[in-house]
């Protein structure tokens, strides 16, 4: 196994967790959003050992790579070599942009993706944001996140995202096929309404 894909794999799991994995809470929580999203189990002491958080270990188990593999969104360890060794599709979007750090507090942005799922998001400020309408998504009212915007055509990954009752924040990707349509919504002004 080569150190680069090793290195790659470590990187893509913590974009996909939404911090980087340093400590023992970080791997205990990254073992536990594992089993939630792929419904596997893998030990705390495996993942630091991928990690190099601690040594004595010369392999790691084709398995373990496979469930990491897996959750950073490839279908096995070898499907994110190759993906690796692809050519890049990196790219500037063609769709229209819309920055979170053109919005003020307070103003909202509905975002739909396939199929037939819809939000509707209230800039909180200091690139927060927190869901005030949901239909047909796993993203509840009440539920915040961080993005730095949303571009249409291209799928949406929200980071830090927290809902009611749960112990530790995750990441959320909407729009994988297809992509999603941001807007931003009108904002009605009571005072100008009262005229």
């Amino acid at each position: 196994m080569m150190q680069e894909q090793l290195v790659a794999l470590r990187q893509a799991v913590e974009d996909r967790y939404g911090q980087a994995i340093t400590s023992p809470s970080d791997f205990a929580g990254l073992c536990d959003q594992v089993a939630l999203v792929l419904g596997e189990q893998i030990s705390v002491s495996t993942v630091k050992r991928v990690w190099g958080y601690v040594t004595g270990y010369a392999t790691i188990r084709v398995s373990t790579l496979n469930i990491l593999s897996r959750y950073a969104g490839c279908r096995d360890w070898r499907d994110f070599c190759d993906t690796l060794s692809s050519p890049d599709v990196s790219s500037f979007p063609t769709g229209d942009v819309v920055a979170l750090s053109t919005l003020r507090v307070g103003d909202c942005v509905e975002v739909t993706w396939s199929p037939g799922r819809r939000i509707v998001a209230q800039n909180l400020g200091q690139g927060r944001m927190r869901v005030i309408e949901s239909q047909r998504s796993k993203l509840a009212v009440g539920t915040t996140f961080s993005c730095t915007g949303f571009v249409n055509g291209e799928r949406l990954v929200l980071t830090q995202v927290e809902t009611a009752g749960s112990n530790h924040s995750l990441t959320y990707v909407c729009g994988k096929r297809g992509g999603i349509t941001a807007r931003i919504l009108p904002v009605t002004d009571p005072a100008q309404d009262a005229r």
